[in-house]
């Protein structure tokens, strides 16, 4: 248990994550001008090299590779003005029972149905009907009533 602990310890610290996603250096990227640049051996993989954890790094989504630096920087400006304005979403992490045996059918039917309108077979109407629907479907009403019960927890509350 102490030996997984130290090697989820040593994923959070920034040299686990930067081989978590870049692999060795050298042998699968190289750095220049600060961007991590894959080698050719590493642009042989398919999809993520190593994805054993997350990167903390607030940057992640403003890298892409063999982007040029002012591109980078374009991105980083932007990541940081968007931090001074935005807000977490309050419902992740909160649980219900009832989502967890049902809520896969909701998403689905709720993905399902956005697709058809932005794909122009279902009209924009449709969308207020089906929110219609769930205002009045008891299971719904269930999860949502769960949900805030257990953000009511989360703040204190009950």
């Amino acid at each position: 248990m102490k030996q997984i602990l130290a090697f989820m310890d040593y994923g959070a610290s920034e040299e686990g994550s930067v081989m978590a996603n870049f692999g060795f250096k050298d042998e699968h990227y190289t750095v220049q001008d600060g961007m991590y640049l894959f080698t050719e051996k590493a642009k042989a993989y398919t999809g993520v090299i190593f994805p054993i954890f997350q990167s903390n790094d607030k940057y992640a989504f403003a890298y892409q590779t063999g982007i040029p630096a002012d591109f980078l920087k374009r991105n980083m400006s932007i990541i940081d003005e968007l931090s001074k304005v935005a807000k977490g979403d309050p419902s992740v992490g909160l649980t219900s029972e009832t989502y967890n045996k049902v809520g896969v059918d909701y998403d689905k039917r709720t993905q399902d149905l956005k697709i058809k309108i932005i794909l122009g077979r279902e009209p924009l109407e449709a969308w207020d009907t089906y929110v219609a629907g769930l205002k009045n479907d008891a299971q719904y009403q269930k999860i949502i009533a769960e949900m805030n019960e257990d953000y009511q927890k989360r703040q204190g509350g009950k």
